[in-house]
């Protein structure tokens, strides 16, 4: 799922947000994603990422992505991060 657009705009999410609130840090924190599962079968990208099968595209697939990816790194989420999240636990 890496070379497809939508982690790409994620991970671009992810390193505007390691600038930003870890300029000293951030390749300490984003060593943590050479174990991420980016494989379509993951679970977790799946219920972000995919809709009916295929990948989407949308602005809340793509921070929900991103948002999998800040867990991974212990990174913590907005409060408008989290509200998507507990959005996508009640659908």
């Amino acid at each position: 799922m890496h070379a497809h657009g939508i982690a790409l705009q994620a991970l671009g999410q992810l390193g505007h947000c390691l600038l930003a609130n870890y300029p000293e840090h951030w390749p300490e924190k984003i060593a943590a994603l050479k174990t991420f599962n980016w494989r379509r079968n993951n679970p977790d990208l799946i219920k972000r990422a995919m809709q009916h099968g295929k990948l989407s595209k949308t602005s809340s697939a793509i921070q929900l992505t991103c948002n999998a990816l800040k867990t991974a790194l212990s990174i913590p989420l907005t409060p408008e991060e989290q509200e998507l999240e507990t959005q996508m636990v009640t659908l």
